[in-house]
């Protein structure tokens, strides 16, 4: 009896060894959980969200299919250049050349909707985006299918010019408010603009028109994070005269995309 009852002995100091080691782990998780969801709430409370608005544009052209920024360049420049592959321009070139236009034509706002402050912002604009420019027009106008080249700088042929503009550049921000307290404008780069508003000409465009942009920032405790911001292209009117003038709206907006 005394064997039997010492192995008894053994097997409820086991079993209840076994159950404390037990609700020790169960313990350690439920600590590892509650400062996992205690640092999900830390982040949350810090966290940015940038967002650019919705933005409305209004283009018009005259008989030439020229708008008023491109008639109001000089005919001649100063001298003769050639735009080469890698971007760089040499004066070799027969035709006029109107190099780097000042400014932009048109711009953009983001906002930061998050709770917390955006901090060190960067704007980074999708390599592939003038590639889907210069499809999209091509689609609906194989007439511009050499319409651009583009490496180091972007190179438009216009009839008898050719406009060379800068690729697009990523802006940055010091910091974005929280909450939506205020706007912040961008610009949208040249070479987008001037592709975009020769689609808008098209009697007819392609579906699902979108360009990409990336953003990213920290929040104040330096965590760093990259959104993708898809924006749609949409037509929202058009007027074509029979003397090949006319006038178009459209607007930039981010989307979701679908699967």
């Amino acid at each position: 009896m005394e064997l039997g009852d010492r192995r008894v002995s053994f097997l409820l100091s086991d079993m209840i060894q076994i159950f404390m080691a037990v609700i020790a782990c169960l313990s350690f998780i439920g600590v590892l959980l509650t400062l996992n969801e205690m640092r999900k709430d830390r982040d949350a409370a810090y966290k940015p969200a940038v967002l650019m608005n919705a933005a409305d544009f209004q283009i018009s052209w005259d008989a030439n299919g020229e708008e008023k920024w491109l008639s109001s360049l000089p005919k001649k420049s100063d001298g003769n250049y050639e735009v080469n592959e890698d971007g760089s321009i040499t004066g070799t070139f027969s035709l006029p050349v109107n190099i780097f236009p000042n400014g932009e034509l048109e711009s953009f706002t983001a906002v930061n909707i998050g709770i917390g402050t955006a901090r060190d912002i960067c704007f980074e604009w999708d390599q592939n985006n003038l590639l889907l420019l210069t499809d999209y027009l091509s689609v609906c106008n194989p007439s511009k299918s050499n319409f651009c080249t583009f490496d180091k700088s972007a190179a438009f042929s216009f009839g008898g010019r050719l406009v060379v503009t800068n690729m697009e550049r990523n802006p940055r921000l010091m910091y974005m408010l929280s909450d939506a307290t205020e706007t912040y404008t961008l610009p949208l780069p040249m070479a987008y603009s001037i592709l975009i508003h020769e689609i808008m000409k098209c009697a007819s465009l392609p579906e699902n028109l979108y360009i990409v942009l990336y953003v990213e920032y920290s929040d104040i405790q330096g965590k760093r994070s990259r959104d993708t911001i898809y924006i749609s292209i949409n037509r929202t009117y058009f007027e074509n005269d029979v003397d090949g003038s006319g006038t178009a709206t459209y607007q930039l907006a981010p989307f979701l995309p679908t699967e």
